[in-house]
């Protein structure tokens, strides 16, 4: 199965953050994703894909809708690893998919490792 492209928003939906974000350099994932609602990360895992990743952010789609602003717990696995990159970060685009589900755009509190990103890509 193909992993859902995110639409691209229109100039009048992104904040210049946002903006300047869209500068950094995006990986097609070849991970998998858990997402956690909170910071304690005890929540039931709502992840089900990881689109793409950056050093900042991530895209991914997920089960639920989450509340813009909203903390969440992300455990990213690169292909074969079995030990999670984690990572809080704080929902900025929650958007419904067609089909079912959602995509998630999540900006990380603080930015992932280069290795880290090379293991997810």
């Amino acid at each position: 199965m193909s992993k859902p492209e995110l639409p691209s928003p229109t100039p009048d939906d992104e904040s210049e953050s946002t903006r300047k974000s869209r500068f950094l350099l995006r990986h097609r994932s070849r991970g998998k994703v858990e997402c956690r609602r909170g910071a304690a990360g005890s929540s039931n895992n709502i992840g089900q894909d990881l689109i793409d990743v950056s050093e900042q952010g991530a895209r991914l789609t997920v089960k639920e809708a989450v509340d813009s602003g909203r903390v969440v717990e992300l455990r990213m696995y690169g292909k074969g690893e079995n030990r999670p990159i984690t990572v809080l970060g704080k929902v900025v685009r929650c958007e419904p998919i067609p089909d079912g589900g959602f995509f998630l755009g999540v900006r990380f509190d603080r930015n992932i490792q280069y290795a880290d990103l090379r293991k997810l890509t």
